[in-house]
Parts: C-alpha cells; structure tokens; sequence
C-alpha cells in the first residue's frame, strides 16, 4: 500500500476514533460530531505529506480538540525521512563506505 494512502488512513481512524470516543463520553453532541466531519472531509484528499502536514495545522488550530491528528502526522513524516536515511546509510555501509553513510546522516 503507498505511503501516503496508509497515512490517510490511520489519520481517518484516529479522527473517527475521536468522535467515538466524544459521542461515547459526552464531551460531544452529534450536530458536533457531524460539524467536525464535514470540515475533516473537506481538507481531503492530501495530495502528499507536506499537503496533509499544512492541512492538519490548519485543521487542528480550528479544531484543537483534534491536535493529535496533527502530532501523528508530524511524527509520521519524520519517521518516513530518517527511514531514508537509515535505508540509504545502510546501502553505503553494505558497500564497506562508511565515511559516506556517516555524511548521509549528517546531511540530512
């Protein structure tokens, strides 16, 4: 499954998690629940992580209730960029070039 499709979809779950939970507790009214998930949709489809990253700041400073999609979004990227890195350290050190593995994770 591509990246961004899985990310997508993991941000759907934990937002939907929320309203469920919201519903579940009190906290929030389905004309609420329902506000909320009409502008969720709107900010949709991320055209890739740095679109879905600005659009949940954007989201989440109308909504701070949902500020976690945003953390989740911020880690995701970072995880995906020192996977990189890792990945590209790992071919260099393989090939005995560790002077090169080390600028790689230096430069980046």
């Amino acid at each position: 499954m591509d990246e961004l499709k899985q990310m997508t979809e993991k941000v759907e779950y934990m937002f939907l998690k929320q309203l469920v939970e919201g519903l579940k507790d009190g906290s929030l009214q389905p004309a609420q629940a329902q506000e909320y998930a009409r502008a969720f949709l709107k900010f949709e489809p991320f055209q890739n992580f740095e679109d879905a990253k600005a659009k949940m700041t954007t989201f989440a400073q109308q909504y701070p209730l949902f500020t976690t999609l945003q953390d989740y979004i911020n880690a995701y990227h970072y995880e995906q960029k020192v996977d990189s890195v890792i990945q590209k350290m790992q071919e260099y050190i393989g090939q005995d070039k560790v002077e090169e593995a080390i600028q790689v994770a230096q430069s980046e």
